[in-house]
């Protein structure tokens, strides 16, 4: 062996451009042992400082060359003239904290705080080298510093919060803190010692290296390894090597050298029921290479858990993040869990599919799904006891009902039980999964449902899943549309929230979109897993509060919540208006239940009409229940509402069944024109009119025996003939439709092109002249002797207009221009749409009846309307129609036991029982004001201006004091039915209930 003797002469520049080196390097510097990547985990958004792993003794060399040193031996020498002292200053980027074999070294990251460690040369430091025959040496002279990684850290937005989140390390610093200068010595070839130094003054003594490690394999639990190369510290657990980043409180004893290659050929994770406890004491015991959390080791056992850093877990160094397929796990009430992409499916049973050996578990464990997937990862694949395979899509089995072209990888087995209990399984995938049929087809699902791609552009498909074709016909584990609140957006950024299977166009997202899923615009056109208007007994609520049910996919308002509102979807009202998904008006068939009054309604033409009482009534048990407000919203506002009461009008169902009456009539039928006015009794020169039921059919008789068919009521009575210095007076026939041979009433002594049979008689040619508002919008109004359409209310009764065209009368016209209904003189309707002729009125006072004048108002927004005002009620008025007499009918109606009278229209809910004649709407000679009054939930008439000390709901119109002279006239009393209840009978005996006096007299014809 031959020994050598090295000096190096004044080091001491060299020395001090090392030092100035040694401050800490910049955030993201790169270098050799940079600490890989972590787990993505969740993100709070929150940051923290941290120590990344353990100290390094980190050798710098004064010289860029080492020298060489061969057989014989020699001595390596430097010289300096004096003792000095260097001191290194440390400025961080974050704050630090490093444990030095000298000092405590601590920094913070606040300006003006440093750290400080000194270093001590003496006169002269040598070396001897001692080099076997064969061999070399590379002598260095150099400081050696203690280095320290530092990482910033960062979580994603949405995590726990809690010591499970898993850190993303994104930012590195490094800090180097000189400890003492001395000799680095390399051996060449190998069995020499090396990578030796000393602490100046005196002789550096240079360890014997342990034997170097080739292979983890068996090695014991807590064996110690250090990779001369990459400088990193593995321990031993479960047969697999877990990187430390700390060796702090006695971590690393013992530590054994190796190379990162043999760390590689290792095992990848620790083998199953192995322990680990990190720094703060918590114990995870691994199954399938995942580090399980256990709250406990009672009744499951920890064994003699590995020490490791707590960074370790944290950063799944050599263990999986999830278990392996097909690895098992016992919780302490020995319930057998098997996993699959990462959940634990519970076993009912391990018969036919097998349980391995369950590493045992803390029941709390699979509880937090700590390192465990809450159901399976996409593409995952299970097969039951039965051999039907599953394939994994946003949560949910989907039913594979073939693995040609979609690939099933190796299920794992587990029982029928699991998948049909949905244990960690979503029931249907979660929104914005994606799937490939076997056509090649892609659906992306929303709300459970998957929505047809025609296109990824704009929107995204992901890595879709892919399945059978009959996984998405069957749609086993998924929806046929949507959940409610589901929302998506279409490649032109629209937005619609799914209402009952339907999308509904939302103008805005203030009622709140939550996140959509991006859809393709074609999925929306298309209405791929959707429906087209929302089914039955679905509920909106708008911005203003107000809810819709549906029924039939027309949005019925709601005025409360006593016909169950359900959970309503938040929606605009714009989406509500617009009807986009929705109907227009309901379909034809569909029966309603007012639940707050008890009535069922159905629909026809667009309209609801009352069909009787609950529940006796058949159709009312399956029949979607809403508020009588939202069915008397469509209910036709003539037929069956007071307006058109005593007189004759003509009716017809969706069929063209004809019906000729002067009160109530059956469900569907509209009416088509009034007939004139019958007198209520019989006089000299009248004869009786009869409704008349043959089968389906009715018909109108003037024989009591209605010609040997059933009979169903006494209309009223016609004239003989008509007379000379009467009112106009206008002959009604009965004709046939000689084809359906279904009979109808008609002034046409043609009837319109149908087989005339008789002719019945003459009626007076009056027609009702009603004024009608829109229930949705107050300034909107509908002034005609016909049918108004769906929305509108009979507000006042006008009078009655001449039904015959003559000397002194004109005509008047029912128009309509945009969403303004209005009436007009001219037959064009000033350029605007006509709707229909609705009688003459009298250019001047009728002679001899009382009249009021009829004056056409406009609103400041362009709607028009007519009142008898000349002030138009505080609106522009634009002209003079004419005059109407002013007569009206009176009706008396019941809902339930309580009765109201009318002359205009019924309150919502109340049912015509009789029309008791016709009062003046202006004061005449000998008459005086009858009022309709209201005390709690009962409905009077009054004499009394002040209604007797209640409430006033405004003046019915007049009656006289006395029979009028030359008219036929009939008394009428108020009643009182003992309960309460007031009433108004023809009746002196009030029908047999009590009576409280005699109000007046009524005319029984206009």
């Amino acid at each position: 062996m031959r020994a050598s003797v090295i000096r190096v002469g004044r080091v001491w520049a060299a020395v001090l451009a090392v030092l100035a080196s040694l401050f800490v390097a910049g955030a993201g510097q790169a270098a050799a042992d940079d600490l890989p990547p972590l787990p993505l985990g969740s993100d709070c958004n929150l940051a923290g400082e941290t120590k990344a792993g353990p100290g390094t003794m980190d050798f710098r060399p004064t010289a860029l060359q080492p020298t060489r040193i061969e057989a014989p031996g020699g001595t390596a020498k430097t010289s300096t003239t004096g003792t000095r002292t260097e001191s290194m200053t440390t400025t961080a980027t974050i704050s630090v904290s490093a444990k030095l074999s000298v000092a405590e070294v601590e920094a913070s990251a606040s300006t003006g705080h440093t750290a400080q460690q000194s270093l001590t040369y003496g006169t002269e430091v040598q070396q001897n080298v001692s080099v076997r025959p064969g061999q070399y040496a590379l002598v260095s002279f150099g400081v050696y510093s203690w280095k320290t990684t530092y990482a910033r850290t960062y979580t994603i937005p949405g995590c726990n919060k809690d010591a499970s989140a898993l850190p993303w390390f994104a930012d590195y610093s490094y800090m180097w803190v000189p400890m003492y200068a001395g000799w680095k010595i390399e051996y060449f070839p190998p069995n020499g010692s090396g990578s030796s130094g000393g602490n100046p003054p005196g002789p550096v003594t240079v360890p014997t290296k342990p034997q170097l490690v080739t292979s983890v394999y068996g090695l014991p639990d807590g064996t110690v390894l250090n990779t001369n190369d990459t400088h990193r510290v593995y321990k031993m657990a479960g047969g697999a090597p877990i990187w430390q980043s700390t060796c702090d409180g006695g971590l690393c004893p013992d530590a054994r050298p190796t190379t990162q290659a043999v760390i590689d050929a290792g095992p990848a994770a620790p083998s199953d029921g192995a322990t680990v406890q990190d720094q703060q004491g918590q114990i995870f015991r691994f199954v399938g290479g995942a580090p399980i959390h256990m709250a406990t080791c009672d009744g499951s056992g920890c064994g003699t858990p590995v020490k490791v850093s707590t960074w370790s877990v944290a950063a799944l160094d050599h263990m999986r993040p999830v278990p392996a397929d097909g690895a098992t796990a016992q919780d302490q009430q020995g319930q057998i869990f098997k996993f699959a992409g990462g959940a634990p499916i519970h076993m009912a049973t391990c018969d036919g599919s097998g349980c391995g050996t369950p590493v045992k578990v803390s029941t709390w464990s699979i509880a937090t799904l700590e390192h465990m997937r809450p159901y399976p990862m996409d593409g995952a694949t299970v097969q039951d006891q039965q051999g039907q395979i599953f394939k994994f899509a946003g949560g949910a089995p989907l039913h594979m009902a073939t693995c040609d072209g979609s690939g099933c990888g190796s299920p794992v087995k587990v029982s029928t039980w699991s998948v049909a209990t949905l244990d960690h399984m979503n029931p249907a995938p979660v929104d914005g999964s994606t799937v490939q049929d076997q056509q090649g087809q892609i659906f992306k699902f929303a709300g459970g449902a998957p929505i047809h791609m025609a296109t990824c552009d704009g929107s995204g498909c992901g890595t879709p899943v892919k399945v059978s074709t009959w996984s998405i016909a069957a749609l086993e584990h998924m929806r046929p549309y949507p959940m409610d609140g589901t929302t998506i957006r279409d490649q032109q950024g629209q937005i619609f929230k799914f209402v009952g299977g339907a999308p509904v166009h939302m103008a805005t997202c203030d009622p709140g979109c939550g996140a959509p899923v991006p859809v393709s615009t074609w999925s929306v056109s298309h209405l791929d897993h959707m429906l087209a208007v929302p089914m039955d007994g679905s509920t909106v609520s708008t911005e203003n509060g107000t809810v819709y049910k549906f029924a039939a996919g027309y949005p019925f308002r709601l005025s409360g919540c006593s016909s169950d509102c359900g959970f309503p979807v938040p929606v605009t009202q714009w989406s509500v208006d617009h009807r986009e998904h929705m109907a227009d008006r309901p379909v034809d068939g569909i029966s309603l239940v007012a639940a707050d009054t008890g009535a069922l309604y159905r629909t026809s033409g667009g309209f609801t009409d009352p069909v009787g009482p609950c529940p006796q009534t058949s159709g009312c048990q399956w029949a979607p229940r809403v508020d009588q407000s939202s069915v008397e919203f469509l209910t036709d506002p003539s037929a069956n509402h007071g307006p058109l009461y005593g007189q004759l009008t003509r009716y017809v169902n969706g069929s063209g069944d004809h019906y000729s009456a002067t009160g109530s009539v059956p469900p569907g039928y509209r009416a088509e024109g009034p007939l004139g006015q019958l007198d209520l009794v019989q006089e000299p020169g009248t004869h009786p009119l009869y409704a008349c039921q043959n089968g389906a059919e009715e018909f109108s008789s003037v024989r009591d025996d209605c010609e040997g068919s059933p009979r169903i009521a006494l209309l009223g009575h016609l004239y003989d003939s008509p007379a000379p210095d009467g009112p106009p007076m206008l002959a009604v026939y009965r004709c046939k439709d000689g084809t359906a041979g279904e009979h109808f009433d008609s002034t046409d002594p043609k009837c319109e092109g149908k087989v005339q049979e008789s002719l019945l008689g003459y009626t007076i040619g009056y027609g009702a002249l009603t004024r009608y508002v829109h229930q949705g919008a107050p300034s909107d109004h509908w002034t005609t002797t016909r049918a108004a359409g769906a929305g509108y209310r009979p507000e006042i009764a006008m009078g009655m207009v001449s039904l015959v065209g003559g000397p002194g009368t004109r005509a008047l016209y029912s128009c309509r221009s945009g969403s303004d209904e209005f009436t007009s003189l001219q037959a064009d309707c000033e350029g605007a749409t006509k709707l229909a002729g609705i009688g003459w009125a009298w250019e001047a006072p009728v002679a001899g009846v009382p009249s009021l004048p009829l004056y056409r108002c406009r609103i400041a927004g362009g709607e028009h309307f007519v009142s008898h005002d000349a002030k138009c009620e505080g609106m522009q008025q634009e002209t003079l129609l004419g005059y109407v007499v002013a007569r009206a009918a009176v009706t008396r109606s019941i809902r339930g036991t309580d009765h109201a009278e009318g002359t205009a229209g019924l309150s919502a809910g109340y049912r015509a029982e009789a029309v008791h004649g016709y009062l003046s709407l202006v004061a005449e000679p000998g008459t005086e004001a009858l009022y309709q009054c209201r005390a709690g939930g009962d409905d009077f008439t009054s004499l009394d201006s002040g209604c007797e000390g209640q409430t006033v709901q405004g003046t019915l119109g007049y009656v006289w004091s006395e029979p009028p002279a030359g008219r036929p006239s009939t008394p009428v009393y108020r009643c009182n039915t003992g309960g309460g209840d007031h009433f108004d009978s023809v009746r002196e005996d009030c029908e047999g209930q009590h009576s409280e006096g005699l109000q007046g007299y009524l005319l029984t014809t206009p």
